[in-house]
C-alpha cells in the first residue's frame, strides 16, 4: 500500500485497540503514521485537528470518533475540502468505524464519498435483509433507520435463544459454550463467538451517500 495515514479518536479502549490494529496493518504494508490525536467524548473543538491534517496531508484519515465529536469533525473536514480540493473524499477519504446510516443522513451530504466499516448496513441488497427490514418495520413502523447496533442486538438475542433451546439451560456458561460451537447466520450476515470469547461478525464496507450508504 505504501500510504501514510492520520487518525483521530475518542479516549476509549475500543478506539485505542482499533488504532493499534490499524497501525500494525499500515506499517506492515510500508506505510507511515503522520499523526494520532485523541479527543474527549463529546468534544466538538475540532479546528486544531483540521489544521494539523491540512498541514500534514495524510493519504486517509481513520476516524474513531463518536457522536457529536464525529459529526463536528466530518463537517469541519467537509469545509476543508471545499477550500482545498486535495481533501475531497476521492483524494483523501475518511474511513470511519462508527457511523450509522442515520448519522450519515443527518450530516446532510457532508459524509458523501467517505468510507464506513460496520457488520451491518440497512441498504444491503439481499433477500435475507429485505425480509429482516419488513419484520423490523412491522414491529416498529416509525423506525426510519436500522443501524448495526440494532442488528447486533437482534443477532445476540437469537444467539441466546438458540443456546437456551439447544442446551435446555439458561445459565450464561451453557449458552456461551453453545455459541462457541455454532456459526449463526442472522439477517445481517454470519456471526458467532470465539473461544476467548469474542463475538465475530461479517465485515462490510460502504460508501457514504446523501441518503445513506451503498454497502457491499
Amino acid at each position: 500500500m505504501g500510504a501514510s495515514q492520520c487518525w483521530w479518536g475518542p479516549i476509549t479502549s475500543g478506539a485505542g485497540e482499533t488504532n493499534r490494529i490499524a497501525r500494525e496493518c499500515v506499517e506492515r504494508q510500508g506505510g507511515a503514521i503522520k499523526g494520532e490525536r485523541f479527543v474527549p467524548l463529546g468534544d466538538v473543538d475540532i479546528g486544531h485537528i483540521i489544521d494539523e491534517i491540512a498541514l500534514k496531508r495524510p493519504d486517509f484519515i481513520l476516524n474513531t470518533l463518536i457522536g457529536p465529536s464525529s459529526q463536528a469533525f466530518v463537517a469541519a473536514y467537509a469545509d476543508l475540502a471545499r477550500s482545498d480540493a486535495a481533501f475531497a473524499p476521492e483524494h483523501r477519504p475518511i474511513i470511519s468505524c462508527n457511523w450509522t446510516e442515520g448519522e450519515i443522513v443527518a450530516l446532510d451530504g457532508k459524509a458523501t464519498g467517505h468510507l464506513n466499516v460496520a457488520p451491518y448496513f440497512q441498504s444491503l441488497a439481499t433477500p435475507a435483509n429485505d425480509a429482516f427490514l419488513i419484520t423490523a418495520k412491522r414491529f416498529a413502523p416509525g423506525l426510519r433507520h436500522i443501524s448495526a447496533f440494532f442488528a447486533q442486538s437482534y443477532a445476540a438475542v437469537h444467539m441466546i435463544a438458540r443456546g437456551i433451546a439447544a442446551t435446555g439451560q439458561s445459565g450464561a456458561d451453557a449458552v456461551l459454550a453453545h455459541a462457541k460451537r455454532r456459526l449463526m447466520r442472522p439477517r445481517s450476515g454470519r456471526c458467532g463467538s470465539t473461544p476467548k470469547p469474542i463475538t465475530r461478525y461479517s465485515r462490510r464496507i460502504s460508501d457514504a451517500l446523501l441518503q445513506g450508504v451503498s454497502a457491499w
